[in-house]
């Protein structure tokens, strides 16, 4: 019988979410924005703040190399429901905003298990 990482990891992640400080996490997404043509301006379109199980750590001093990673670069394994945007902003404990530099998934065997983010403060 077949383990079912994929919902092994979601379930591991809402442990591990539901016992940190930070472990008030959303997606902020953009979606519709329009440029006019005329002018080169943006609209802003209609932002919606999705609900996102992870854990949030820091980068290991041996891991930043000031050009990839830089200090302050946070790393966020979340789990696979809401998949990411490269265009998404992460947003810690309703008020620390970041952006996503790099998205990773975890697959095997086919399915997606979990996303590794590297988040870089706003």
């Amino acid at each position: 019988m077949a383990i079912d990482l994929h919902n092994t990891a979601s379930r591991l992640l809402g442990k591990l979410a539901a016992n940190k400080a930070s472990a008030y996490l959303q997606l902020e997404r953009q979606a519709g924005a329009v440029q006019d043509q005329n002018t080169g301006l943006w609209t802003d379109g209609t932002k919606t703040l999705l609900p996102l199980d992870g854990a949030l750590t820091s980068y290991a001093d041996k891991e930043i190399d000031g050009t990839r990673i830089v200090r302050g670069d946070k790393r966020l394994v979340c789990a696979f429901d809401v998949p990411p945007l490269a265009t998404d902003v992460v947003i810690v404990g309703g008020s620390k905003r970041f952006t996503i530099v790099q998205i990773d998934d975890v697959n095997h065997a086919g399915q997606t298990q979990v996303y590794k983010l590297q988040l870089r403060g706003c």
